[in-house]
């Protein structure tokens, strides 16, 4: 009597089922790890843009203010009460959550005094956290004495 015996090649040809599993696997840990960073990155960039934006404004501010009103005080530069009363307007800032505008000034020394302008625009991030604010500062030299 002989024996049927079938041949099996050595080689294979197919991927297997666990295979196809651990592959499965592999690549849901991959998006796992990267979707969250790219979401971050995400708003991160958009965070940026806000910041970015809000100092734009804070600077235009602070130009109109100290070249629009130069010449309003006996001493050539604007007043401190035209500076104080600068605003931005609401529509510039609508992309920003509940934001704040201040403009203060303070008198650095004796007369003839030098002044400090701060302006601070601050707002609420995306998240509901207050963002850090941006500040930007100008000064403002005495007038020189003309002869």
């Amino acid at each position: 009597m002989t024996s049927m015996r079938t041949h099996h090649p050595t080689s294979r040809a197919a991927i297997s089922s666990l295979e196809i599993v651990i592959a499965g696997g592999l690549l849901g840990l991959a998006l796992i790890t990267v979707l969250p960073v790219a979401s971050r990155a995400g708003a991160v960039r958009s965070e940026l843009a806000d910041r970015a934006a809000a100092r734009q404004l804070v600077a235009n501010v602070l130009e109109r203010v100290l070249t629009h009103t130069a010449g309003n005080s006996t001493d050539g530069g604007p007043t401190t009460s035209d500076i104080e009363s600068a605003t931005i307007p609401a529509e510039t800032m609508d992309f920003l959550d509940d934001p704040q505008f201040d403009i203060r000034v303070e008198t650095i020394g004796d007369e003839p005094s030098l002044r400090r302008v701060t302006a601070t625009l601050s707002w609420t991030s995306r998240n509901g956290e207050p963002a850090r604010p941006v500040a930007l500062t100008a000064w403002i030299p005495p007038a020189e004495e003309q002869p």
